[in-house]
C-alpha cells in the first residue's frame, strides 16, 4: 500500500511528534507500506527534526492563504493539483488537499483528512463569529473533497455526525496512542543548566495559549506548599497578546518556584515527563492530547482538567474542576494529595486499540 503524508506548515515540535507517532503506529500494523512525505512551508528551525526527510516545498504564504480561501467557495484547491500532479495510486493523509472526485478517481488517489479542530466551537469567547462560520465551511470542504475524515475521540465523532449527517459514512474515529519507547529514570536531570531531582517537580509542557490556563494554574498553586513548577514551550499567544502579558506577570509575582525552560528538544521533554512528580494539563480544550498519551506511556501520574476529552482519554487520571477558581483550588489540592494512590496507566490497552483501529481504516481504504 502506498501512503503519502502531506504535512502542512509544521512550525512546532509537537506537530512533528504527531507525524512520528503516526508513522510508528503504521509500522505496528505490519502492513506492507511504501511511505512518502511532503512538507509544505516547514519552519527551517525544525527541519532537522522532521522524520524521513523527502520533499520540502516552499510557497509564498499569501498565495497559499488565497488558494485555501478560494477553495472554500469553488470546492477545490489549485495548489492541490500542482502538489499531487505526479502522485498516483496512493492514499494521501493529513493536509489541505482539496481535489474533486473525478481527479481522485482518474489518478487512483484516496484522500484522508486529519482531525478537525473544534476550538472555534468550544472556545467561542476567543473567536469572532466569522471564524466560526469559516471553520464550518472548511470542514464541509474537507468532507466534500475527501474519501475519509478522521476524528480523534468518540466526543468529536458524535459531534461530526450530528453536524454533517449526510457525510456520516466518511467520518471515522481513530484515537492515537503513544508506541512504547524507553526513557531512563534518573535521580537528577539537568536541562539548560537547571538541576531537577526526580519526583520533586510538576511539569506543564504547553505553549502559552489562553485556553491552556497557565495563569489559573499558577494562581491556584500559590495556596499550596512550595511545589516546583516547570514550564516548557513558547509562552505566548499570538491570538491574545494581553493574555501573554498576564502570564508573564503571574510568573514574575509567583511565590512558588517556577522554572521556565522555553523550547526543549524531544529527548529533554521525554526526560522531564519521565522524572516529574506529575504531568499537568488544565486546558479548557483538547482534541486528543499528545502530552497526555506520552506521560501515560512513561508511567507518570497525570493531573488533568475535567473536560470531556480528558475523561474519555485517560479515565484513571486525577481530575481538576476548572469551572471557577475556588473549585480549581480545592480539586487541585485534592489531586496533589491523591498522587500517592497512583497505581499506573492502562496505556497498552489504548495502544492495542489504536493499532486495531488504523488496521481497519487501512483495510477500508484498500477496498
Amino acid at each position: 500500500m502506498r501512503i503519502t503524508l502531506v504535512i502542512d506548515a509544521p512550525h512546532y515540535i509537537g506537530g512533528i511528534r504527531y507525524i512520528e507517532r503516526f508513522i510508528k503506529i503504521l509500522l505496528l500494523t505490519e502492513e506492507k507500506i511504501e511511505l512518502n512525505l511532503i512538507y509544505i512551508n516547514c519552519d527551517s528551525s525544525i527541519e532537522a527534526n522532521c522524520p524521513k526527510q523527502e520533499r520540502f516545498i516552499k510557497i509564498p504564504s499569501f498565495l497559499y492563504r488565497i488558494d485555501r480561501l478560494l477553495a472554500r467557495f469553488i470546492g477545490f484547491s489549485f495548489f492541490s493539483f500542482f502538489l499531487l500532479k505526479d502522485v498516483k495510486n496512493s492514499t494521501v493523509f493529513f493536509s489541505d488537499i482539496f481535489l474533486p472526485k473525478y481527479f481522485r478517481i482518474k489518478n487512483n488517489i484516496k484522500v484522508v483528512h486529519w482531525f478537525p479542530d473544534f476550538q472555534v466551537y468550544d472556545l467561542k469567547h476567543l473567536f469572532p463569529i466569522n471564524k466560526r462560520i469559516s471553520r464550518k465551511l472548511y470542514i464541509k470542504l474537507q468532507l466534500v473533497t475527501c474519501d475519509m475524515l478522521l476524528t480523534q475521540s468518540e466526543t468529536d465523532f458524535d459531534r461530526m455526525r450530528k453536524l454533517f449527517p449526510s457525510y456520516s459514512q466518511k467520518i471515522v474515529k481513530w484515537s492515537f496512542a503513544e508506541p512504547y519507547f524507553n526513557v531512563p529514570e534518573e535521580e537528577q536531570i539537568v536541562i539548560k543548566g537547571n538541576k531537577l531531582s526526580r519526583g520533586n517537580f510538576l511539569l506543564y509542557p504547553h505553549q502559552g495559549w489562553a485556553h491552556k490556563n497557565h495563569v489559573l494554574l499558577i494562581e491556584a498553586m500559590q495556596y499550596f506548599k512550595a511545589e516546583v513548577l516547570v514550564l516548557t514551550g513558547r509562552l505566548s499567544d499570538p491570538r491574545n497578546p494581553q493574555y501573554s502579558t498576564e502570564l508573564a506577570e503571574a510568573i514574575e509575582k509567583s511565590s512558588i518556584p517556577i522554572i521556565n525552560l522555553g523550547l526543549v528538544t524531544g529527548n529533554e521533554l521525554n526526560s522531564l515527563m519521565k522524572n516529574a512528580k506529575a504531568v499537568l494539563n488544565l486546558s479548557s480544550y483538547e482534541g486528543w492530547s499528545s502530552c497526555v498519551e506520552e506521560a501515560s506511556m512513561l508511567g507518570t501520574p497525570l493531573i488533568l482538567s475535567n473536560i470531556k476529552i480528558h475523561l474519555e482519554q485517560i479515565p484513571e487520571a486525577f481530575f481538576v474542576d476548572i469551572s471557577n477558581f475556588e473549585n480549581t483550588k480545592a480539586t487541585f489540592k485534592k489531586a496533589l494529595l491523591s498522587l500517592t494512590t497512583f497505581s499506573g496507566h492502562d496505556f497498552k490497552r489504548r495502544l492495542n486499540n489504536s493499532v486495531s483501529e488504523i488496521k481497519r481504516i487501512l483495510i477500508r481504504l484498500k477496498s
